[in-house]
């Protein structure tokens, strides 16, 4: 991976500006985020990652990525090998940062798998284990500091491989072993794979658009879908839809905290399902936070959005941040 020194972060920079891409973290005296240029594309090589910790030093501080598109950006504090966060690159690169640090590991092997160019998109930390996914069905777990196995082996050949070949998946999660991972096919249909057994993986049919986010609670798991469904379920139980009637509305994002199902469309507004109906969530401010998708931690849930982000905490107040962002600006 290709890494600039670190250097101080002025967002006036640049002419364009700053937009938000695929996640943030943060406590109450550091944060991580990655940002594009807003004229970019996820394929002009131009992300970077912007600091706030004085390990790194003093102020705003940003490292460039040259040739490489950032995928996810996740907390990190509760894998088995605790780190503040894991930077994903979608080349299958990841970058572990903690007190001053970086550390690089690359999915072993990942080269070596069949229909390359290939990809990783999604990321979660799920029982204190980092699991991520991308194209041709890949999910690949890390048990521990560089211990990384693919958790799908059982669907790389034959005819396995031939269904998941075209997946796309871009979105992960799970709980107490059971994991789902969603996304799309080839055509913008609805892809996913889930467990059915420990390391056995199958995959699973929703009568859907492109699936655009998962997220869980309680055991059961809520995707949401390009085409205005939220569903509901599990690998045990099988799933449903969790509204009670249909929103033609484009759903890009969700995420369940504190007992609350928040799902963010593509056009900008946000709403929480109550009793299976969409109930509209208002966030102060001069527009819309155009989400790209929920980071739910145990302390809070943060929206990633293109022009900025959001904050949601205990007393049930969203709290938007814009870019750029500086000192005394994340709630307390």
């Amino acid at each position: 991976m290709d890494i600039s020194p670190i250097k101080p972060f002025d967002p006036a920079d640049t002419d364009e500006g700053w937009r938000q891409i695929c996640g943030t973290w943060h406590s109450d005296n550091k944060f991580y985020a990655a940002l594009r240029p807003k004229d970019a594309t996820g394929f002009d090589g131009e992300d970077i990652l912007v600091i706030r910790d004085d390990a790194f030093g003093p102020g705003l501080q940003f490292v460039a990525l040259p040739d490489q598109d950032i995928s996810r950006l996740i907390d990190g504090r509760n894998l088995l090998d605790p780190v503040d966060a894991v930077l994903l690159i979608s080349e299958g690169q990841l970058l572990y940062l903690r007190n001053g640090l970086m550390r690089f590991e690359v999915l072993p092997g990942f080269e070596n798998y069949p229909d390359l160019p290939a990809y990783i998109s999604g990321m979660s930390e799920v029982d204190n284990k980092l699991w991520v996914s991308g194209s041709h069905g890949y999910i690949f777990c890390r048990e521990g500091a560089g211990n990384w196995r693919l958790a799908t082996a059982n669907l790389m050949s034959g005819s396995s491989l031939q269904a998941v070949a075209n997946f796309s998946l871009s979105g992960i999660d799970g709980i107490d072993g059971k994991i789902v991972a969603v996304g799309s096919d080839q055509n913008y249909r609805a892809a996913a794979l889930q467990t059915i057994e420990p390391d056995e993986w199958a995959p699973l049919s929703l009568p859907s658009s492109w699936l655009t986010g998962i997220s869980q609670m309680d055991g059961r798991f809520y995707i949401a879908a390009r085409n205005g469904e939220i569903w509901v379920g599990s690998p045990e139980e099988g799933y449903r839809s969790a509204l009670t009637q249909h929103y033609n509305v484009e759903f890009n994002a969700i995420g369940c905290w504190n007992g609350q199902i928040y799902v963010a469309g593509a056009e900008g507004p946000l709403w929480r399902i109550v009793d299976g109906a969409l109930e509209e969530v208002v966030i102060p401010g001069p527009d819309y936070l155009y989400a790209n998708r929920f980071e739910v931690r145990s302390q809070d849930c943060i929206i990633d959005a293109q022009n900025g982000f959001a904050v949601l905490q205990d007393d049930g107040i969203w709290r938007r941040i814009n870019v750029p962002w500086g000192p005394g600006t994340f709630p307390a």
